[in-house]
């Protein structure tokens, strides 16, 4: 679930608000609105009152086809997640991303078509505009963000700390393993250094002629997807750590284990 609300977050500008209004207006749009009039006679007036006949359009063609391209991706993403390997995340799903749109599109349409029926000063273009400079308001204020903090993890800015106190008693180790193809990007100093995390887990001789320990962590990972962690403070102790430094998605632990 944690999956589906990520990727949800991704394609809506990661903003709240804007997820909830791009389900209202997804919801809108798989709509198919009928505008329907009655005329009422009261003396030598005639009183016309328009209301919506709203039903899900499913069988329509072109909002069939838009849920067919946005959910069968979906669902063989999280089919195949769950069966062979995980596959459920934004980059992959970019495809149903039009869809999406154009539904979310469709939906700002029969919104103002929904309020212009129902208030008669306003206009389906008018409401159609607002909901739209709304939706540009928000997605703003996460652009400006976008330009102002760090959205990358900060493997230079980890690597450059690591290399300003290196010592040739050092080890280092990375967790998960797969993330040393970007230190190494910015590393220049002896590879040698660099110990698998699956040999030091479990084997405290795997470093025992070294005496300290560099370890860097990706913080998006929960404690039970890290054992490591509890693992190297319960081996040396919170005394031995003489350095903690937080970056963007990475945090960077300095063990001397000669304490």
């Amino acid at each position: 679930m944690s999956s589906v609300l990520h990727v949800l977050e991704e394609t809506a500008n990661d903003n709240g608000l804007i997820i909830l209004l791009f389900l209202f207006l997804f919801v809108v749009g798989i709509l198919q609105l009928t505008v329907i009039q009655r005329r009422r006679s009261a003396g030598k007036r005639v009183q016309i009152t328009r209301y919506i006949d709203a039903k899900i359009a499913i069988t329509e063609r072109r909002v069939a086809l838009l849920l067919i391209w946005f959910f069968v991706p979906l669902a063989l993403s999280l089919a195949i997640s769950f069966a062979i390997k995980p596959i459920f995340w934004d980059r992959y799903l970019i495809g149903t991303i039009p869809a999406l749109y154009l539904l979310v599109a469709r939906g700002v349409e029969n919104s103002g078509l929904i309020a212009s029926t129902n208030v008669e000063r306003l206009k389906t273009v008018d409401v159609a505009m607002i909901v739209i400079a709304l939706i540009s308001l928000l997605a703003l204020l996460n652009l400006l963000a976008y330009y102002t903090l760090p959205q990358k993890e900060q493997w230079r800015e980890v690597v450059s700390l690591i290399e300003s106190d290196l010592k040739p008693g050092d080890a280092i180790v990375i967790y998960p393993d797969g993330y040393r193809t970007p230190f190494d990007y910015y590393y220049k100093g002896n590879p040698e250094m660099i110990v698998q995390s699956q040999d030091v887990a479990g084997n405290e001789d795997a470093i025992i002629t070294k005496d300290r320990l560099w370890f860097v962590l990706m913080t998006y990972l929960p404690a039970r997807d890290a054992p490591i962690k509890g693992e190297l403070f319960a081996r040396y102790g919170n005394d031995s750590l003489v350095l903690q430094k937080e970056f963007f998605l990475i945090n960077v632990y300095l063990f001397n284990m000669d304490r």
